[in-house]
């Protein structure tokens, strides 16, 4: 009985023949491996760990990140100040009426006499939480400059129609456009603390 633990039968000749033996020693016929149910075994969870791992299905936080059909995300309160035109198109501020942050931006940047140097500024923009509207802010090399921008100034292109809907919330913004009115009612720190 102990030397049956230790041989096998041929696959060939069926001649008894050491267990570890890779060809009979007897008709030379290479043998092929024994795998019993530990190796099934084995197979089927690699097998199902690798179907979980690549299947594509979404995490709850990649399915958190998408917020409408256009793929485009809703930003409430992050600091994401950015020069990539990219960026600032695919994160939507105001998904009611489907305004993203470079809509705010190219308000601002017909305001400031189509400066380009405005795109090379960081910049971040979000949903007004005293009202309509949006507050853009660029950050300049003197600070931050904060404006009041209202929905109709996203369409308008007139530069004396965008100086009597956008506000300076601070002199920094002022001084970039010192025909602005200051909007009443806000404080940069209050501001600030909303894009925390």
């Amino acid at each position: 009985m102990e030397n049956k633990e230790k041989t096998k039968k041929c696959s060939e000749c069926l001649d008894d023949i050491p267990k570890k033996a890779k060809k009979c020693s007897h008709c030379g016929s290479s043998q092929k491996g024994e795998y019993g149910w530990g190796h099934a075994i084995i197979i089927i969870i690699a097998i199902f760990v690798f179907i979980t791992i690549f299947s594509g299905d979404s995490t709850p936080t990649q399915q958190t990140q998408q917020v409408n059909t256009t793929k485009k995300q809703q930003v409430v309160n992050t600091s994401v100040y950015t020069t990539d035109l990219g960026r600032l198109e695919e994160i939507i501020i105001d998904k009611d009426r489907d305004v993203d942050m470079v809509s705010v931006q190219y308000a601002l940047a017909r305001l400031i006499d189509d400066d380009p140097r405005i795109f090379e500024y960081p910049f971040y923009a979000m949903k007004n939480q005293k009202g309509e509207g949006y507050i853009g802010i660029i950050v300049t090399n003197v600070g931050k400059a904060l404006f009041l921008v209202p929905y109709k100034a996203l369409n308008q292109t007139r530069k004396s129609d965008l100086e009597q809907s956008i506000k300076a919330i601070n002199g920094t913004a002022k001084n970039l456009n010192y025909n602005l009115d200051f909007a009443t009612g806000y404080d940069y720190l209050e501001v600030m603390d909303w894009v925390k």
